[in-house]
């Protein structure tokens, strides 16, 4: 055997021992937690780029206002850090005790008759002591009656008034809209196949149970179905035995005029009145007397 199989069965034996062992495997434990220390102190690599990037968008400019602006009181507190409260963590996040001491004083017993409901005594003896007489009872009823009642609900609130704009500020935009829009002739012209045509979508629809039920006709009367000369528009027998009301009959007939118009033909139909020849033309007129330009 070589002298350096000889070297390594010495080594092993020395290792095999409990505390060579232990010791070992502590330094290894150690040796891993510099390791890891070191890999974590190390800068994370950040990769750096051209200023500005042309992909990108280009420094944003910052206007004078906003320079030259002040923070409100409430920003100046918002931007304030906040606080942290020691009170809060000693009392509400305790840190857990070993000692069980507390869970020993605490009586037990004494907490389940706490937890407990109490047996209240019947009601008639609960009228001899709380009550007097008769007559408090009862008003007592009554008062809980009322109590007991739902709330009266709010009158609904008035519906707020609108607000509109002038006519002036309208008119500008009604002369948009009041000008025809500009479509090729024949735009909306449609052929009489086409409005005879029935689409597609309208063959696949599905009607719903309402539809069909409003779709189905009237049903008629046994006697009415047997008479061959029935007539629908025929009227009621009821309405001709109708008597009309005082009210009804005053508004049927016509009001009688003092001066009443004449239906006799105006010889002079174009004529114009005097008082319309001195009349003033508004703006709004004169625009509506304009023809439409198409």
């Amino acid at each position: 055997m070589s002298s350096y199989e000889d070297e390594g069965k010495s080594a092993k034996l020395i290792l095999e021992s409990p505390e060579k062992e232990k010791m070992r495997r502590w330094n290894d434990v150690t040796l891993f937690k510099i390791i890891h220390r070191e890999l974590l102190a190390k800068p994370v690599r950040r990769r750096c780029e051209k200023w500005p990037n042309p992909l990108m968008e280009g420094p944003y400019e910052i206007s004078q206002a906003a320079l030259k602006a002040k923070a409100s009181d409430r920003l100046i507190t918002l931007a304030e850090p906040k606080k942290e409260n020691m009170f809060y963590e000693m009392n509400y996040f305790p840190k857990p005790s070993d000692d069980k001491t507390s869970d020993k004083l605490l009586d037990l017993k004494r907490l389940k008759e706490l937890a407990t409901s109490r047996k209240y005594k019947d009601v008639d003896e609960i009228e001899k002591k709380s009550f007097k007489n008769k007559m408090q009872w009862t008003a007592h009823l009554n008062k809980l009656k009322v109590f007991a009642a739902p709330k009266r609900t709010p009158p609904s609130p008035l519906e707020p008034e609108r607000k509109t704009k002038n006519l002036n500020q309208l008119l500008l935009r009604l002369k948009d809209l009041s000008m025809p829009a500009n479509r090729p002739p024949n735009t909306n012209d449609r052929t009489v196949e086409e409005m005879r045509t029935i689409k597609k979508s309208v063959l696949k629809h599905k009607p719903s149970e309402r539809i069909l039920k409003l779709a189905q006709p009237k049903a008629l009367a046994e006697e009415t179905l047997l008479d061959l000369n029935y007539d629908p528009r025929e009227r009621f027998l009821n309405a001709k035995y109708y008597k009309a009301s005082k009210r009804i009959q005053e508004l049927a007939s016509p009001i009688l005029r003092a001066n009443p118009k004449s239906n006799d033909i105006n010889m002079d139909a174009f004529k114009v009145s005097p008082t319309s020849l001195k009349a003033k033309c508004s703006k709004r007129v004169k625009e509506l007397a304009m023809p439409i330009k198409r």
